[in-house]
C-alpha cells in the first residue's frame, strides 16, 4: 500500500503514475471527514465514490431536473428495502434510461474526481489490486484528459506558482514520443503553447503570445510540465548546441496549401464519421456499436472503447470548428461508453446477449407467422431446467415464451415466480414480479394462484393491506384454497 500526504504531491502527479504504470487498485483521498475514492484499471480511472452529499447521484440528478422530489424520494425508499444500488433502482422503476444512468455516471465520477484536485490537504493512500466490476457501472476515463481540465479549472495560483516559480524561465518542448500525448492536440489552447514551446520563448513570452488569459496559459503549462511534454531543460534528444542544424528539406511550391487542403480533408472525413455514426445509433446493437462481434473476447472490448472514446470524447468537439457537432458526438460518447459498461461486465453481457436472442426470435415469429408451439416448447424447457435448479436458464426460457407468445398466462406466472427468487446471487426483483402476476391477472383473471402468489410477496414487503386484498381474491376464486386461507 502507497500513502502520502498531498502538501507533498498532487492528484495530477497520483494520476499521471497509476497512468504511466498501468496500474489496477483504489485510490482512497482523505481531507477532514470526506473521504473520496477512484477506482483504476490498467491505470484508468473507471469508478469513484465520495461520502459527500453534493456528490451523490440523486443530488446531480435532482439539480439537473431529471427527477422530481417525488420519485427521488421513492427510489431511496427502494434502495433502503431491497439493498440495491441507487442508479439501479432508479432503471427498474423507469425513472431514467440505462443511458441516462451512464451519462449521469459518467458525470458524477467525472466531477468527483475532478473536484480532488483542489485539494491542498489532505491524505491518500493507494491499494493495488483487481478491482470488481460487479457491483459498479465501469467506465474507462481518460487520465491525461483528466489531468489537462482538473488543473486548468481546479489548480489555485499557489499550486501553479509551486510548478512554474520564475517567468523568465523557458520551457522546452519534449521530444520523447512516449510523452507527445495525441490527447494534448485535440484541445486547443494546448495545441497553441506547444507549437511555441521552442526553446527560445520564456514563460512570460508565451503569456504574451497566447490569446488566452494569463491564468488558462499559466495553468495549461502546469499540465504540460505534469504531463512531462514541457520541460524546464533541454531535452537530452536534441542535438549538441555546437553541432549544426541539418538544412531544412526544400519545400516544393504549394506545399503548404496542399498541406492545409490535407487538413480540411481530414476534418471533412471526420464529420462525416460523426454524422454517420449518429445515424446509425439507434438502429445498431452494442456490439455493431464498438465495431465487434458477438464473439469479441474482453480485451478487445476494452480496445475498441479506447479508441473510440478517443476519437468521440466531448473535450475534443470545445473546438469552434467542431462545436455545432458537440451533441450528436455525446450522444455517441454516452453509447459507446454504455456498450463498453455492458459488455465487459459478464453479467450484465450474458443478459444483453439474452435480449438479443429475444430480439431474435420476435422477429422470426412476428405477429402474422405466430407459432405458440414454440412459445410452448420454450415453456417446457424452462420447466425442466427449473427442476434441474437452473434457475437462471429457466427464466430466460420463460422470457422467450412470453416473447414469441404473450398471450398466456403460464409464462408470465413462470416469470413472477422467478423474479420473486435470489438468482447466482442475484437479490429477488420483487417490483419485476410483481408485473409479472399483474399480467398473468389480466390474461387470466379466474385463475386463483397469481392472486395468492401477489398477496405473499405484498405479505414479504409488509404491506398487510395489500396482501390481504389479494389472499382473499384467491378465496373468491377458489374457496378452498388453504394455502391462501393460512396466510390470512
Amino acid at each position: 500500500m502507497k500513502s502520502d500526504r498531498l502538501d507533498e504531491t498532487t492528484i495530477a502527479e497520483i494520476l499521471r503514475d497509476l497512468y504511466q504504470e498501468h496500474t489496477d487498485g483504489v485510490l482512497t483521498v482523505r481531507q477532514g471527514e470526506a473521504e473520496k475514492q477512484v477506482y483504476f484499471a490498467y491505470g484508468s480511472p473507471i469508478f469513484a465514490t465520495s461520502n459527500q452529499r453534493e456528490d451523490r447521484m440523486g443530488s446531480i440528478l435532482y439539480s439537473q431536473g431529471k427527477v422530481s422530489r417525488e420519485n427521488l424520494v421513492r427510489a431511496i425508499d427502494t434502495t433502503k428495502t431491497t439493498g440495491k444500488r441507487f442508479g439501479t433502482v432508479l432503471v427498474e422503476l423507469g425513472i431514467i434510461s440505462p443511458e441516462e444512468l451512464v451519462q449521469t455516471v459518467f458525470l458524477q465520477v467525472e466531477a468527483i474526481i475532478l473536484s480532488l484536485f483542489a485539494w491542498e490537504e489532505g491524505t491518500f493512500e493507494f491499494q493495488a489490486g483487481p478491482v470488481s466490476t460487479e457491483e459498479i457501472v465501469a467506465l474507462n476515463l481518460n487520465p491525461i484528459f483528466l489531468i489537462c481540465k482538473g488543473v486548468r479549472e481546479n489548480f489555485s495560483m499557489t499550486q501553479v506558482d509551486r510548478f512554474l516559480g520564475n517567468l523568465d524561465q523557458i520551457l522546452y518542448s519534449n521530444s520523447d514520443p512516449n510523452y507527445l500525448y495525441s490527447e494534448l492536440n485535440q484541445i486547443p489552447i494546448f495545441v497553441e503553447i506547444i507549437t511555441q514551446l521552442n526553446g527560445e520563448k520564456t514563460i512570460a513570452d508565451l503569456l504574451q503570445a497566447t490569446p488566452a488569459s494569463p491564468e488558462e496559459v499559466l495553468r495549461a503549462l502546469v499540465a504540460l510540465k505534469i504531463l512531462g511534454s514541457a520541460l524546464d531543460h533541454l531535452p537530452s534528444e536534441l542535438p549538441a548546441a555546437e553541432s549544426p542544424a541539418p538544412p531544412p528539406e526544400e519545400e516544393t511550391p504549394g506545399s503548404e496549401l496542399d498541406e492545409l487542403l490535407a487538413g480540411d480533408v481530414n476534418q471533412t472525413s471526420f464529420r462525416e464519421e460523426v454524422v454517420s455514426m449518429s445515424k446509425r445509433l439507434d438502429s445498431a446493437n452494442y456490439y455493431e456499436i464498438l465495431g465487434l462481434t458477438r464473439k469479441a473476447e474482453k480485451n478487445e472490448i476494452v480496445q475498441s472503447y479506447s479508441d473510440l472514446s478517443k476519437k468521440f470524447h466531448p473535450d475534443q468537439f470545445r473546438n469552434p470548428e467542431l462545436q455545432d457537432l458537440a451533441e450528436q458526438a455525446f450522444e455517441i460518447f454516452n453509447r459507446i461508453t454504455v456498450a463498453y459498461t455492458t459488455l465487459t461486465n459478464e453479467r450484465t453481457r450474458e443478459e444483453y446477449n439474452h435480449s438479443l436472442e429475444k430480439e431474435r426470435i420476435q422477429n422470426l415469429f412476428s405477429d402474422d407467422s405466430l407459432d405458440p408451439s414454440e412459445a410452448r416448447r420454450q415453456y417446457e424447457r424452462g420447466m425442466i431446467l427449473y427442476q434441474e435448479g437452473d434457475l437462471r436458464g429457466a427464466l430466460k426460457a420463460f422470457d422467450l415464451a412470453a416473447s414469441i407468445d404473450p398471450s398466456v398466462s403460464d409464462y408470465y406466472t413462470g416469470l413472477g415466480l422467478l423474479q420473486a427468487m435470489e438468482i447466482d446471487g442475484k437479490p429477488p426483483n420483487i417490483t419485476e414480479a410483481e408485473r409479472m402476476f399483474k399480467k398473468a391477472i389480466s390474461l387470466k383473471p379466474e385463475e386463483a394462484r397469481n392472486y395468492f402468489y401477489l398477496g405473499q410477496l405484498y405479505k414479504s414487503r409488509e404491506e398487510y393491506t395489500l396482501a390481504r386484498e389479494y389472499l382473499r381474491k384467491a378465496l373468491e376464486k377458489r374457496p378452498n384454497y388453504a394455502q391462501a386461507r393460512s396466510e390470512l
